[in-house]
């Protein structure tokens, strides 16, 4: 009998620990997958910094095509994995919108100077200083991450080449309004082009507002309640320690996003003042498309230095 209760202990104490190593061994397999598929992300990130900047030197005349079909894979994947972390409310944000007027001006109404005209403030103003706003990572394995700077970056890339890169012949036929734009722009005046920037920008963004307010502010009011995501949300959060988070926290909660819109409408007027040299001038428009990249960038590079910092720092523990 002893020997049998022996016999059961060592079989019981070989089963717990087979269960453990089949446990660590699943584990190890999971974390070699992802730690694979982390590669496998980085080397495509990089390699689509190379080919976007060989394209943009060498055929800037097709970059349009680069983007929309970067833009036709990454939305739905976004769309997906927004939707399963319950954050599917942020694709209703002004930066999609600017995307779906930015394929509008290349793809059905390359003609329509006004629609021109307030997509490209849109995407010069608001989608290249959120990056700054939202502090954006480039952060290569992250997929994630990476089609957030593609959503507020590549817009403003694209627009770039078609107004200063593409020959003009090609201009005249494929874009007939950024050309007519660009031969009416020298007779302007200064503060003609900045009344027809103001005007022809906020028709879409009061659009973009209204029609945000209805169909996510009042028809998805039980979800933001119960705790999904907004921009507002978000932004109140993140900013209540700020001068202008704390005003708008001691306004009546009724008030607080009819202000949160005036804020934002204020700063779109803004961001839209300096993209009259953006337009006029190549070389300030690429300087300040590095510049936003660069802030990208950095942002990317302080969130590696702090993992390395913090993945040191567990390992000098383990080893004490």
């Amino acid at each position: 009998m002893e020997i049998y209760h022996r016999a059961r202990l060592v079989a019981g104490v070989r089963e717990i620990i087979y269960n453990n190593v089949e446990q660590l061994s699943q584990r190890w397999n999971r974390t070699e997958a992802i730690t694979l598929w982390e590669k496998v992300l980085f080397i495509c990130g990089v390699f689509n910094i190379l080919i976007s900047g060989y394209i943009i030197g060498g055929y800037p005349q097709i970059f349009h095509y680069w983007y929309t079909g970067q833009l036709l894979y990454l939305l739905p994947i976004r769309y997906y994995t927004f939707y399963k972390r319950d954050s599917h409310l942020f694709l209703a944000d002004l930066c999609y919108a600017v995307n779906i007027l930015c394929m509008c001006t290349i793809w059905l109404c390359p003609r329509s100077t006004r629609l021109f005209i307030g997509t490209y403030c849109l995407a010069f103003g608001n989608n290249a200083i959120s990056i700054t706003m939202w502090r954006s990572l480039m952060v290569f394995h992250s997929l994630d991450k990476v089609t957030t700077v593609f959503i507020y970056v590549m817009p403003c890339v694209a627009l770039h080449c078609l107004v200063h890169l593409m020959p003009p012949d090609l201009q005249q036929e494929r874009f007939p309004a950024i050309w007519a734009i660009k031969m009416l722009a020298p007779s302007l005046r200064v503060q003609d082009s900045l009344l027809a920037m103001t005007v022809w920008s906020t028709v879409p963004y009061l659009i973009w507002q209204l029609a945000y307010y209805f169909m996510v502010t009042v028809r998805q009011r039980e979800k933001i309640a119960a705790g999904s995501p907004t921009s507002f949300t978000w932004l109140r959060k993140r900013y209540a320690q700020t001068t202008i988070g704390r005003v708008m926290l001691s306004l009546p909660e009724s008030l607080q996003e009819p202000a949160f819109m005036m804020l934002q409408y204020i700063y779109i007027l803004l961001t839209c003042l300096p993209c009259l040299i953006w337009f006029r001038n190549r070389y300030a428009s690429a300087t300040f498309l590095i510049v936003v990249f660069f802030g990208s960038v950095y942002n990317g590079a302080t969130f590696y230095s702090e993992l390395f910092r913090k993945r040191n720092k567990n390992e000098e523990e383990s080893v004490g």
